[in-house]
């Protein structure tokens, strides 16, 4: 790198753009299944997606919860509309749960007919 001066410093910020084997080799698969299969890497977007939708909705599930205990008052176990929200929170957690297990099949399948271009990608 070059020395640069104080004066120098404080007008610039220095950036490293240090390129890993695994980065470049993982941005030209991307290119070329947008370019051989489109569809697929469209499908492993919109399945990204879903995920990360998924992941928020159980946070907000979880942050819902924890309000809904910090503000009950009296005996939690006899606290009805808590009970009732806790059992909903729990099926609406598992269906969450399912879905992402599923998705997370389905994005193991696309990453192994990703992985057919692989080859051409780590040239």
């Amino acid at each position: 790198t070059a020395e640069l001066t104080a004066d120098m410093k404080a007008q610039i910020t220095e950036v490293n753009f240090t390129i890993t084997q695994s980065g470049l080799e993982g941005q030209l698969l991307g290119i070329t299944l947008n370019r051989e299969m489109p569809e697929l890497e469209t499908k492993k977007s919109a399945l990204l997606k879903e995920e990360d939708e998924m992941k928020i909705q159980i946070a907000k599930l979880e942050e819902s919860l924890l309000n809904e205990l910090a503000n009950s008052q009296g005996d939690i176990l006899e606290n009805k509309s808590l009970i009732g929200s806790l059992n909903k929170t729990k099926k609406q957690a598992i269906i969450i749960q399912e879905a992402l297990s599923r998705s997370k099949k389905i994005s193991e399948d696309l990453d192994k007919q990703r992985n057919i271009y692989r080859p051409i990608a780590s040239v």
